[in-house]
């Protein structure tokens, strides 16, 4: 289900029928259906939502930082000033994405 709507929100559409149509499990579906159908979710359905897409951006956002992560190492023994350069690069880009993750964190709270 947080694929379909990582999938959603990265095409900008989140209408209830085409994150349906993203999940290939019926009863997944069957689920959410009736949950829509009984009005289950209606009282706080956008805070669902919410926090929902933000769990789908953080779990996008730790997959970029692994693979950060595991680049960094690479290089780790860096010796030429490419590598010195690109290692600097990457630190950079981590720090950034450790601000983002905990701008997120802080919206959550």
């Amino acid at each position: 289900m947080f694929i379909a709507l990582e999938e959603g929100f990265r095409a900008d559409d989140l209408g209830p029928e085409s994150i349906l149509g993203r999940i290939e499990d019926e009863s997944v579906r069957r689920f959410i259906r009736e949950a829509s159908a009984s009005g289950t979710y209606e009282v706080g359905a956008d805070k669902l939502i919410a926090d929902g897409i933000l769990k789908v951006e953080k779990r996008s956002l730790e997959r970029k930082r692994q693979r950060l992560i595991a680049r960094i190492a690479e290089l780790g023994k860096a010796s030429s000033p490419t590598e010195i350069e690109a290692l600097n690069g990457l630190m950079y880009e981590k720090q950034r994405l450790d601000s983002e993750w905990e701008a997120m964190k802080g919206e959550r709270d």
